[in-house]
Parts: C-alpha cells; sequence; structure tokens
C-alpha cells in the first residue's frame, strides 16, 4: 500500500510538471500529466491547473466542472476571483459576452483594488 505522503508527493510531481508545461502554453501535455493522477487524490491545485488549461483550449463545460471542484473549500478571495476571470475569459473566447461580463463583475467585486484582469475584460481588452 502507498503511503499517504508518497501519494502527495506524486500528486506534487504531476501538478508541478503540468505548472511547467501550462507556463510553456503547452496545454495538451499539461492536461495529460494532470491526468495521471488518480481523481480521488487530485488537489485544489490540481483541478485549478486542470480548468486553467481547458480555458485555454476553450472548453467552458470542463473549465466550469473543475472550477467547481477546485474550489470547494477555498476561502482565499483572490483565488476565487482569479477563477472567475478564466471562466470570464472562457465565455469571452467563446461568444458569451453577457456570461462574460457577469464573471468579470464578479471577479471585480471581489477583488477590485489591483485587478487589472477583470478591469481589462470589461474593457474589452
Amino acid at each position: 500500500a502507498t503511503s499517504g505522503y508518497a501519494k502527495r508527493k506524486y500528486r506534487d510531481i504531476y501538478n508541478a510538471h503540468a505548472l511547467s508545461l501550462i507556463m510553456s502554453k503547452d496545454y495538451p501535455a499539461a492536461l495529460t500529466a494532470l491526468s495521471a493522477i488518480p481523481e480521488a487524490e487530485k488537489s485544489g491545485a490540481s483541478f485549478y491547473l486542470q480548468a486553467y488549461a481547458r480555458a485555454q483550449l476553450g472548453d467552458i463545460s470542463a473549465v466550469l466542472r473543475h472550477f467547481d471542484q477546485a474550489l470547494r473549500g477555498v476561502d482565499n478571495i483572490v483565488v476565487i476571483a482569479n477563477s472567475q476571470c478564466i471562466i470570464a475569459d472562457s465565455y469571452s473566447r467563446a461568444g458569451d459576452k453577457v456570461l462574460a461580463r457577469h464573471y468579470y463583475q464578479a471577479c471585480n467585486k471581489l477583488d477590485n483594488e489591483s485587478n487589472y484582469w477583470a478591469v481589462n475584460g470589461l474593457g474589452g481588452g
């Protein structure tokens, strides 16, 4: 049997690898790396990375599903606000400006101090 520590380390290695692939804009490879993590072992970060990669590929339904899982129990306002901006970006890319605006406004409402992402999205940038 694999220990909890070993399972977390395995997950963390794949999360780090997926993050490096996302930073190099290789979203399909990042999703492949994240798929190596058993569903029960995924962390909020795993789901967040999956949602971000899916957003870059325009898969809105997967973005929403992964963020629903990623944000369970999260109380960090900036993480929640950034998640809403990623959802908004996905709707914007898909041409649904009404839902995009809704999520940009929700993002801005949570984090309006220095949130250029939401302001840029609301400005059509």
